[in-house]
C-alpha cells in the first residue's frame, strides 16, 4: 500500500500543501525584508496555487492525478522559481523552456475540456477535438504572454526580457509542441498505440462518464 494511500492523500496534493507551505515562508521572509513588490508576488503566487482546484470544483471536471501534478509544477516552475525566484533574469531562455513543455500540458487540458463539455463520444468528431485542443492550447498561450506584458508592467518584473522576439519565441515554441502534442494525439484516435492518450481516456470515460 502507498504512503498516500496510508494518510488518505493524493501525491499530488501533497505537492500542492508543500508548495503552499514553502510560498507562505517566501512571503513571511520578504515581509520581514519589507520588500513589498515581492510581497505581493507571493500573495499572487499563493492565491494562484488555488485556482485549479476552484475551476475543476466550478466545472465539475475530473482530472487525473498525474495532470494536477503537472499543473502544480508548471505553476512552481513559472510563478515560483520564475517571478518569485526571478529565474527569468538569472537563468538564460528560463521562459523560453517553460513555453516548450506548456504546449504538451495545455493540448492535454483543452482535449479533457472539450470531450467532457460537450460530452462526445471520442471516436466521433476527432477533427474537432483536435481542433479545440490545438486553438485551446494556442490561445491560452497568448494570453499567458498578456499576463506576463501585465506582471512586467505593473510589478517590475522581467518576463518577457522587455523583447518582441522573445514573446514570438515564446508563442512560436508554445504552437510547435502544441502541434507535436496534437499529432500523437490524431495517432491514437486512428487507432496507434499511445500510453499517455490510452490512460487519459480511460479516465475520462470512467471518472467524467463520458462515452468512450
Amino acid at each position: 500500500m502507498q504512503i498516500w494511500n496510508l494518510i488518505n492523500v493524493s501525491y499530488d496534493k501533497v505537492f500542492q500543501y508543500i508548495f503552499q507551505c514553502v510560498v507562505l515562508g517566501f512571503l513571511v521572509k520578504y515581509f520581514l525584508m519589507q520588500k513589498w513588490v515581492m510581497v505581493l508576488t507571493a500573495v499572487i503566487v499563493f492565491t494562484i496555487c488555488f485556482i485549479p482546484t476552484i475551476v475543476l470544483k466550478v466545472t465539475k471536471i475530473k482530472l487525473p492525478k498525474w495532470v494536477n501534478l503537472m499543473i502544480l509544477s508548471y505553476i512552481f516552475l513559472s510563478v515560483f522559481l520564475g517571478d518569485l525566484n526571478e529565474f527569468y533574469s538569472k537563468i538564460k531562455n528560463w521562459d523560453t523552456f517553460l513555453h516548450v513543455i506548456s504546449g504538451p500540458l495545455l493540448f492535454i487540458l483543452g482535449f479533457i475540456v472539450f470531450i467532457v463539455l460537450n460530452n462526445l463520444q471520442i471516436g466521433r468528431k476527432q477533427i474537432f477535438i483536435l481542433s479545440f485542443a490545438l486553438f485551446f492550447a494556442i490561445s491560452a498561450e497568448i494570453f499567458w504572454e498578456i499576463a506576463e506584458f501585465i506582471s512586467d508592467l505593473t510589478l517590475g518584473l522581467n518576463s518577457q526580457s522587455n523583447s518582441l522576439f522573445d514573446t514570438m519565441k515564446d508563442i512560436t515554441a508554445n504552437t510547435v509542441t502544441s502541434i507535436f502534442m496534437a499529432y500523437f494525439a490524431w495517432r491514437y484516435l486512428r487507432g496507434k498505440r499511445s500510453i499517455v492518450f490510452e490512460k487519459l481516456v480511460d479516465f475520462i470515460v470512467k471518472e467524467n462518464k463520458v462515452r468512450k
